[in-house]
């Protein structure tokens, strides 16, 4: 199905330039208010409109494909998926990735019970919570979360990962983890208006502070179009046209 919806890109050339028809795959999933669907059905929200300022600058349609966050990067590395948002720059996906940005600001917070009085002043100190803390498999928070979920078997074991981050809420709720990572963006927009959230704040220590990127495939997004890519991401940062999405959802 992937291979159906316009993952190869579509090109018309003249004179030396790369021109600016094409189509390009781009990675959604139900999370509010990076992604969601309107009553039509059509694809909205932050990231969604980060991604068309990008692509609309240089001509390209987007062709938005639901897939959960890890089977994400099987695709991209096979080249089945082009584009995917949010993601910080690491090593292992630099294998099969290019990045274009920075896209925006990440915040990675710790969202605990409306109740709890947790006190935490480092990372080492999640480890004294009551249970343990969820996570997303296959996201990245921060170089002194990774270091220590690495190389501290007693640290890493306070943590449980999830495939998909909607598994946290239902968990918190039912009071099996004492809280789970999240982005700022998301959750504030979820405490606001998702009655799951209702019953949980945000906790003052930051998990990672960082920016994040628009990650391409290496594999099915060649080299002439990555470079129209990021003189269309320069002209459209020049002009302020991301920070003009983002300040709609501070």
């Amino acid at each position: 199905m992937l291979k159906a919806v316009g993952l190869t890109l579509v090109f018309y050339c003249f004179t030396l330039q790369v021109c600016a028809s094409c189509q390009l795959s781009v990675r959604v999933t139900d999370f509010p208010p990076q992604y969601y669907q309107d009553a039509s059905g059509q694809w909205q929200g932050m990231s969604v409109e980060l991604t068309e300022v990008l692509l609309n600058e240089m001509g390209c349609t987007p062709v938005y494909v639901k897939v959960p966050w890890q089977r994400s990067f099987i695709l991209l590395k096979s080249g089945q998926l082009d584009l995917m948002t949010n993601l910080s720059i690491t090593d292992d996906r630099k294998a099969f990735l290019n990045f274009i940005g920075p896209q925006r600001d990440e915040t990675i917070v710790l969202v605990v019970h409306k109740n709890s009085h947790y006190q935490i002043k480092s990372h080492a100190e999640l480890a004294n919570l009551p249970n343990k803390i969820g996570f997303e498999l296959g996201s990245y928070y921060g170089e002194t979360f990774d270091v220590l979920f690495k190389q501290d078997p007693a640290f890493s074991s306070h943590f449980e990962a999830v495939t998909h981050s909607e598994q946290n809420i239902h968990k918190l709720n039912l009071k099996r983890i004492s809280g789970f990572f999240g982005d700022l963006y998301s959750v504030s927009h979820r405490i606001k208006t998702d009655s799951l959230y209702h019953s949980v704040k945000i906790h003052p220590f930051v998990i990672n502070q960082n920016w994040v990127y628009f990650g391409l495939s290496k594999q099915s997004v060649s080299i002439p179009v990555l470079k129209q890519l990021k003189k269309a991401y320069q002209e459209a940062a020049s002009q302020n046209k991301f920070n003009q999405v983002l300040s709609r959802y501070k």
